[in-house]
């Protein structure tokens, strides 16, 4: 099991245990970290970083190209591809088009991943406003990207779907 928590200055210290209550450090000065584990701290480091660049990238025509391929009644592939490229070159204006494809079955994975990535605050205001609509696996891919992006303010929305059923 990895947990992870907050230092001061916003540094993070992963742990790991093998068992409930037994762990150890994995930063310096711990036990040595084998290849599973160094993986494991990559990847995180990867999916914290992964908005910075998303950020650098964005390409305002591109996205308009893009939002048409999203609203227009092309195949499924062909959409999933420019949730793909919105994640990296999308800008706030597709949020909208993103957001309206969150409860759909075949696309919604696809629209999530963009805005988990996307650098500006009304992804995640579309994020938490999908809270209210969805629900089952979809529901869950929300708060799973809330939790990705490290939105402190969809807490208290979390806190009340934690006593919901939906």
């Amino acid at each position: 099991m990895i947990n992870a928590s907050t230092l001061p200055g916003g540094t993070f210290r992963f742990t790991a245990s093998r068992r409930a209550g037994a762990s150890s450090p994995l930063v310096s000065g711990g036990p040595r970290v084998t290849h599973g584990w160094f993986t494991a701290i990559v990847v995180l480091a990867l999916c914290f970083s992964a908005g910075r660049a998303a950020a650098a990238d964005a390409d305002p025509v591109k996205t308009r190209e893009l939002i048409g391929v999203l609203q227009s009644s092309a195949d499924v592939f062909q959409r999933a591809r420019a949730c793909q490229q919105l994640a990296i070159l999308g800008t706030k204006d597709a949020v909208p088009a993103l957001a309206t494809l969150l409860g759909d079955e075949k696309l919604g994975q696809y629209a999530r991943d963009a805005l988990e990535v996307m650098p500006d605050p009304t992804a995640a205001d579309a994020l938490r406003e999908a809270l209210d609509r969805l629900k089952g696996n979809a529901l869950l891919g929300v708060m799973n990207s809330l939790a990705m992006r490290r939105d402190a303010q969809s807490v208290p929305a979390l806190g009340k779907l934690s006593f919901s059923r939906r």
